[in-house]
């Protein structure tokens, strides 16, 4: 039996690389799964819980465009892993580009529409 999931955003597996830009230094990893709202990161050193940070997202490949730009706090972290969630996806592109990659590879493409609908960027609509 399966537990449902309470998510507000769809959630899809992902293989990006990542630059995690903490205050003092530059953590390198990937993406093992991607939402609107937050991704999980594997790498080798994840910065401990409420660690607030920067997350570029490279589309590419390292040194390519399109990069995905945002803010965000540690939520989980241990191991190889560490959770994110982003506070703000920094500029109009990164909302376009990660909404899309989401869109098309979700196994439920129509759910992803309504929480896009649904939502100003990471805010809900009325409420």
């Amino acid at each position: 039996m399966s537990t449902p999931d309470h998510r507000e955003f769809t959630r899809i597996r992902s293989a990006f690389p990542v630059i995690l830009d903490l205050a003092d230094r530059q953590i390198d990893g990937s993406t093992r799964d991607l939402s609107l709202n937050g991704a999980l990161i594997s790498t080798p050193t994840p910065p401990p819980v409420g660690t607030a940070l920067r997350v570029r997202i490279l589309l590419a490949g390292h040194g390519g465009s399109p990069v995905i730009h945002a803010a965000g706090t540690v939520a989980r972290s241990g191991g190889d892993q560490c959770a994110v969630a982003f506070s703000e996806l920094v500029g109009e592109e990164s909302y376009h580009h990660l909404s899309r990659i989401i869109l098309h590879n979700a196994e439920d493409p129509g759910k992803v529409a309504e929480e896009c609908a649904s939502h100003l960027g990471l805010k809900r609509v009325g409420g």
